[in-house]
C-alpha cells in the first residue's frame, strides 16, 4: 500500500464509521420506549419512557461506529486503490447517511446512500468514469428530475432526492455529455406554463435523452438559463402565481410610472430617486405599450426582467473565475437573486473582466456603454460599476487606448440619452434632481455598523470568525476580504489571472455605500459572494499544491454554509403548494397585499369614489406613494417620500405645488404608530413647514382603522 493509497484508507475507514454513528442515530426510535410498572420514579417515569433507554443510545453510539470501521476495513483497502469517483462517491455516500440521520432518525432512509451507491463504486471501481468539471451540469439536472418526480407522485421527497441521485448516476455510467440537460428547467417553469404532466415528462426528456451539446451550449446557454428559470419554477411567487406586493417598496417604482400615464414628465414632473428605469420607467414601458394595467401583471412583468439578474451574476462570475461551472454554483448560493438595480452594472462587469483577460479595448468600449446604462438603471449601481471602469481601463493595455474606448462607449449612452432628454424637455432637471440625490443621505442613514446577530453573540476575536460562516454575517466578511483585496492590489503587483478579483473587489468595496445609509446587504451580497466563489476556484487551479489544498479546505466549508437542508426543504414544499396558503395577504388586482394593507385601499378607495371628482386628487403624508397608481390619481408633488423632500427648500417646493393646485382637495395623514413611518420618525418632525400648511389649509374629515383623511379647507 503506497502513501496516498494508505490516506485514502483511513479517509474511506473513517467513512464508513461516521455512517455507523448515522446508523446508531437512526437507531433512537428503538430505544425510545414505553417505561416498565417497575419502573422507579423520576423524569422519564412521569413521562411514561423507559429510562434505561438514552444509555443504551449512547451505548450504540459508541460501538456501532467500531463495529462498522471494523466490517468495513476490507472495502477501505480496496477502495484506497480505486478510481478517485469510486471514493468520492463512498464519502458522499456516507455523508449523505449523516445528513439524512440528523434530518429524522428514519432507519431505512438512513442507510439507503450507502446500500445503493458503495456497492456499485466497489464494484466498478476500476472503471475509467472520465468526470471532469463540466459534470457539474449533473446538479441542474438534478433538480429538474426531483422536481419533476415531485409533480408526478406523492412519495416521501427523502426517497425522490435519493431515487433522483441514483438514477442520474447511474446514468453517468453510460452517458458523459450533459449539455442540454440543465434546460430541463424550462418546462418546469410553474409561474409561466402552469403545472401539468406533459410539462414534467418533458423535463426528464430532455435530462434523460442523450442529446449532445458542445462547451459553449453548456456556458452560453444552458447554465444562464437554468439560473434564470429555477426561481420560476420553485419560487413562493410560482407557488401562489401571483407577486406578493409590498405597498412602500412598489410604490417608489409604480408611483413614478403612474405619474407618467397622467402627462408628468420624469425628473421635472416625478423625481426617480434610484434610477428612471427602475424608479416608474420599466413599469411605465409596460404601462403604455405592453397592455398591463393591473398592478399583479406590472409587476410580474418588472420583476421577469428583474431575474435577469442571475444570469448577469453568472456572466460576471464566470468571466472573474475562468470557470463556468463556478459561476453557476455561486448563483445558486445565493439563490438566483432578482434585482433590476444591480443587473446592468453585473453585466458591465462581466464585460470589464473580459476585457482585461483579452486585453481588448473594443470589450472595455462595451463595457462603458453598458456601465452607463446602469446608471440609468440604477445611478448607484451603475457610479460603482463606473469605478470598477476606471481600474479596469487602468490595466487594460495600451492604457490610452483603454481610456479613449471607455470614454467612447460612455458617450456612446449618455449622448443619446441627453438628447433623447432635450427633446422631451427633461435634461436640466434630469441634471440637476440627479446631482441632489447626494443630500437626501443624511435623512435615511441608520448610523454606524450593525452587527448581524452571529457577529453579535460572538464579537470577541478570533471567535468573530466563526460568525463569517453564517449568514447574513458572511457579506459582512466578504465585505471585509473585498477591501484587503483591493488594498493589495494597488500596493502590488498581482499574477495577471488574480486581476480579475481586484476589478471585481473594487466594486464590492463601493457597494459598502450603501450600506453605509441604509444597512443594506444585498448590494455587497450580488458582488461579494461571486468574489469569494471565484477566489476559491482560482485557489483550487492554482498551480501550487498548498494554494490547491486550501482551496478545497475552503470550498468544503462554503459547502457546510450553503444551507443545503433548508433550501430542498423550502423549495420543496413551495413545489407541492397548489395554492395561497398564508391566510395573513388577500388578492387585490391579481396581487397578494397584506390584509391589512388590502383593506386600507379598499376603504380610501370607497371614499374617494363618493368624495373626488374625475379630475380632483389628494396629497399623500403618509409615504404610501403606490395609493396613486391603485386609484388612479395624480401625485401633485415631485417627491412624494416625506424623508426625501426634508430640506426646508424642499419643503417650499412641496407647498408650492399644492398652493398652485386646488384640485388638490384631501391629504391623507399618518395614523398613530403608522407602520411606514420611515426609521420610527415621525413625517411631521422630518417635513415640519409642509405639516404646518397641512394643519393650516386641511382639517380632519374621515377616520377608518388605520385610514386617516382631511379635508382642504380653502
Amino acid at each position: 500500500m503506497t502513501e496516498s493509497e494508505r490516506v485514502y484508507f483511513y479517509a474511506c475507514n473513517l467513512a464508513f464509521a461516521a455512517f455507523g454513528f448515522a446508523v446508531a442515530m437512526a437507531t433512537q426510535p428503538f430505544w425510545t420506549r414505553a417505561a416498565k410498572a417497575s419502573q422507579v420514579p423520576g423524569y422519564m417515569q412521569a413521562h411514561g419512557l423507559d429510562a434505561r433507554g438514552p444509555f443504551w443510545f449512547t451505548v450504540t453510539l459508541v460501538v456501532l461506529p467500531l463495529i462498522v470501521a471494523v466490517a468495513t476495513r476490507r472495502l477501505s483497502e480496496i477502495l484506497g486503490s480505486a478510481q478517485p469517483w469510486a471514493r468520492v462517491t463512498t464519502w458522499a455516500a456516507c455523508a449523505g447517511s449523516v445528513w439524512l440521520a440528523v434530518i429524522s432518525p428514519d432507519l431505512a432512509y438512513v442507510v439507503a446512500p450507502v446500500v445503493l451507491f458503495v456497492p456499485i463504486a466497489v464494484v466498478f471501481r476500476n472503471f475509467d468514469a472520465a468526470y471532469t468539471i463540466d459534470d457539474v451540469a449533473l446538479l441542474p439536472a438534478l433538480l429538474v428530475v426531483y422536481l419533476a418526480l415531485l409533480d408526478l407522485t406523492d412519495a416521501d421527497g427523502r426517497l425522490l432526492l435519493i431515487l433522483s441521485v441514483l438514477l442520474l448516476f447511474i446514468l453517468r455510467f453510460f452517458r458523459t455529455n450533459f449539455a442540454f440537460a440543465p434546460l430541463g428547467i424550462i418546462p418546469e417553469a410553474r409561474l409561466l406554463f402552469g403545472r401539468h404532466v406533459v410539462l414534467d415528462i418533458l423535463a426528464l426528456l430532455i435530462v434523460l435523452v442523450p442529446l449532445r451539446g458542445s462547451k459553449r451550449v453548456l456556458t452560453w446557454i444552458a447554465y444562464p438559463a437554468f439560473v434564470y428559470f429555477f426561481p420560476l419554477a420553485c419560487s413562493l411567487w410560482a407557488a401562489e402565481g401571483v407577486p406578493r406586493i409590498n405597498v412602500f417598496e412598489r410604490g417608489q417604482s409604480l408611483l413614478h410610472a403612474s405619474n407618467m400615464m397622467h402627462g408628468a414628465r420624469a425628473y421635472r414632473d416625478t423625481v426617480p430617486t434610484h434610477g428612471l428605469l427602475e424608479d416608474g420607467g420599466l413599469d411605465f414601458l409596460f404601462m403604455r405599450y405592453a397592455g398591463a394595467h393591473s398592478v399583479g401583471k406590472i409587476v410580474a412583468s418588472h420583476d421577469l426582467i428583474a431575474q435577469l439578474n442571475a444570469p448577469a451574476m453568472y456572466a460576471m462570475t464566470a468571466a472573474a473565475s475562468a470557470s463556468p461551472a463556478t459561476a453557476l454554483l455561486a448563483v445558486l448560493f445565493v439563490n438566483c437573486p432578482q434585482s433590476f438595480r444591480c443587473a446592468f452594472a453585473l453585466l458591465a462587469l462581466a464585460v470589464m473582466i473580459t476585457a482585461y483577460r483579452r486585453q481588448s479595448p473594443r470589450l472595455l468600449g462595451y463595457a462603458s456603454a453598458i456601465a452607463a446604462f446602469a446608471c440609468l438603471v440604477s445611478v448607484d449601481f451603475g457610479v460603482y460599476s463606473l469605478f470598477a471602469l476606471f481600474v479596469t481601463a487602468l490595466l487594460v493595455r495600451p492604457r490610452g487606448r483603454a481610456f479613449v474606448s471607455a470614454a467612447i462607449g460612455i458617450f456612446a449612452t449618455a449622448v443619446p440619452v441627453a438628447l433623447l432628454f432635450a427633446v422631451l424637455g427633461i435634461l436640466p432637471s434630469a441634471i440637476t434632481r440627479t446631482l441632489a440625490l447626494t443630500h437626501l443621505a443624511p435623512a435615511y442613514n441608520l448610523g454606524f455598523f450593525a452587527a448581524p446577530k452571529a457577529m453579535a453573540d460572538l464579537r470577541f476575536f478570533p471567535d468573530v470568525l466563526l460568525a463569517f460562516l453564517q449568514r447574513p454575517s458572511m457579506a459582512v466578511g466578504v465585505w471585509i476580504a473585498a477591501v484587503l483585496v483591493l488594498a493589495v492590489g494597488v500596493s502590488t503587483r498581482m499574477a495577471p489571472r488574480l486581476v480579475p478579483l481586484v476589478i471585481l473587489a473594487v466594486f464590492v468595496a463601493a457597494t459598502g455605500l450603501s450600506y453605509a445609509e441604509r444597512h443594506h446587504l444585498y448590494g455587497i451580497e450580488n458582488g461579494g459572494y461571486p468574489l469569494l466563489f471565484a477566489g476559491i476556484a482560482l485557489l483550487m487551479s492554482d498551480y501550487r499544491a498548498s494554494a490547491r489544498v486550501v482551496g478545497r479546505i475552503a470550498a468544503v466549508v462554503l459547502l457546510i454554509t450553503t444551507g443545503i437542508t433548508a433550501n430542498i426543504a423550502v423549495f420543496s414544499s413551495v413545489r407541492r403548494q397548489q395554492q395561497v396558503e398564508d391566510t395573513s395577504v388577500t388578492q387585490l388586482g391579481g396581487a397578494l397585499f397584506d390584509k391589512r394593507d388590502a383593506e386600507y385601499v379598499t376603504t380610501l378607495r370607497t371614499y374617494f369614489a363618493q368624495n373626488l371628482g374625475p379630475s380632483e386628487t389628494f396629497f399623500d403624508f403618509t409615504n404610501r406613494g403606490l395609493l396613486f397608481y391603485l386609484l388612479d390619481r395624480r401625485c401633485p408633488v415631485p417627491i412624494n417620500e416625506v424623508a426625501a423632500y426634508e430640506s426646508p427648500a424642499a419643503q417650499r417646493e412641496v407647498i408650492d405645488h399644492l398652493e398652485k393646485q386646488p384640485e388638490v382637495r384631501y391629504a391623507l395623514i399618518p395614523p398613530p404608530n403608522d407602520p411606514f413611518m420611515i426609521d420610527g420618525v415621525p413625517n411631521s418632525e422630518r417635513a415640519p413647514l409642509v405639516w404646518a400648511y397641512v394643519q393650516q389649509h386641511f382639517r380632519p374629515c374621515f377616520e377608518q382603522g388605520r385610514v386617516v383623511v382631511w379635508k382642504r379647507v380653502d
